[in-house]
């Protein structure tokens, strides 16, 4: 069994080390809770060590001088590691939520009071005992177990005192840490040679850390996500813009009908010279509703000012002229039609650039009818 646990222990220790690597040398953030998380991995790390070097002596005589000590640190070493990770818990939780800095204070003190005892009853041969070089449990090794079961068991509470505003990822996440040596520890108390508690820390460090990073993954994708939002789409409408239609014209290419609606809005700088520019943003935001009635969001791009353009791919002429007319009909119902408009339908092998320009072309002739009825309107409007 002892053979079984040290193995597992210098692959504990290995595993360990590449998971130290990656968070030290993933990013360049040096937050608060990254900084705990390498400290709790310190802290788990010289835990395994020490543990897997009481186990060497039968292998190492010249290390027989040595175990005592190394069982010592190794007693103490897992409420040292629980005190850091109820920090780091506390760390982590806080920057979603409020907690109390008591509730955690009483964790950590628990497990230093229980550091401090660990190291007056080892002194005493209490917990263990060490004969011709060989370890054996003392008398009061399953209080020692019992004390360590309490931790899991505050971290528990505290846990559920938090789940609902921490969320599941999280509530997992906290109880990873010490569920897994638990599960050990409980059957270290039927069988006193099944010891792989220390060990299994290099297991629970490693789910920790793998949901930590599937959580990186999920800011980082949220971010992006946003990042493209901002770039891609019109603060003002929550249309695409320009940038938007520019990739969509590099894209284009196929053989199937596209349709081109080319749009001004009619009266923006008279609006903004006489009524302010909260007006001229109103106009803007209303015209825009007024596409959306008749286009699907995706189709639709501001690429200046005041001025619209709607490609519509693979669109059977049936469906864009009823979509074309539609629009029409909107505008020509309004007292001051909102927007002069210019409609083409090509296909997707044609010049992209050709297409808008006839559309355009077709808006300005509208543009120019608009003014010969409207006078009262700048021609730059």
């Amino acid at each position: 069994m002892d053979d079984i646990i040290l193995g597992v222990e210098i692959f504990g220790l290995l595993e360990l080390l590449v998971i130290g690597y990656g968070a030290l040398f993933e990013s360049k953030n040096r937050s608060a809770k990254k900084k705990v998380f390498l400290t709790l991995l310190a802290s788990v790390f010289v835990t395994v060590f020490v543990d897997m070097l009481s186990y060497l002596p039968p292998y190492f005589p010249s290390f027989a001088n040595h175990i005592y000590g190394f069982t010592f640190i190794a007693f103490i070493m897992p409420f040292v590691s629980s005190a850091m990770y109820i920090l780091y818990l506390f760390t982590h939780m806080s920057e979603r939520i409020a907690i109390s800095k008591t509730v955690f204070r009483i964790g950590i003190i628990y497990c230093i009071f229980q550091a401090i005892m660990t190291a007056y009853f080892s002194l005493g041969g209490y917990l263990f005992v060490i004969d011709g070089g060989h370890y054996y449990p003392g008398e009061y090794y399953e209080g020692y177990l019992a004390a360590y079961i309490i931790v899991f068991i505050y971290i528990l509470v505290v846990v559920s005192l938090y789940w609902r505003k921490a969320g599941f990822h999280d509530a997992v996440a906290a109880l990873m840490f010490i569920l897994v040596p638990i599960i050990f520890i409980v059957i270290n108390l039927f069988n006193s040679k099944a010891a792989f508690g220390v060990a299994s820390l290099s297991l629970s460090m490693h789910i920790i850390y793998t949901m930590l990073q599937a959580e990186h993954e999920n800011e980082l994708i949220k971010k992006g996500a946003k990042t493209y939002k901002l770039a891609h789409f019109d603060e003002l409408t929550g249309l695409q813009n320009r940038l938007a239609y520019s990739e969509t014209c590099k894209n284009i290419s196929g053989n199937r009908n596209m349709g081109v609606v080319f749009a001004d809005v009619n009266g923006l700088k008279y609006t903004n010279d006489n009524f302010g520019h909260e007006a001229g943003d109103k106009l803007l935001k209303e015209f825009s509703g007024v596409l959306l009635s008749a286009f699907r969001k995706d189709d639709i791009y501001r690429i200046s000012g005041d001025e619209f353009v709607a490609v519509l791919r693979g669109v059977p002429k049936s469906v864009f002229e009823e979509k074309t007319q539609r629009l029409k009909d909107m505008l020509e119902k309004q007292d001051v039609p909102m927007a002069s408009v210019g409609f083409v339908l090509g296909n997707e092998s044609d010049d992209i650039k050709k297409l808008v320009n006839e559309a355009e072309n077709l808006m300005y002739e509208e543009k120019k009818k608009f003014h010969e009825n409207f006078p009262t309107y700048s021609r730059r409007g």
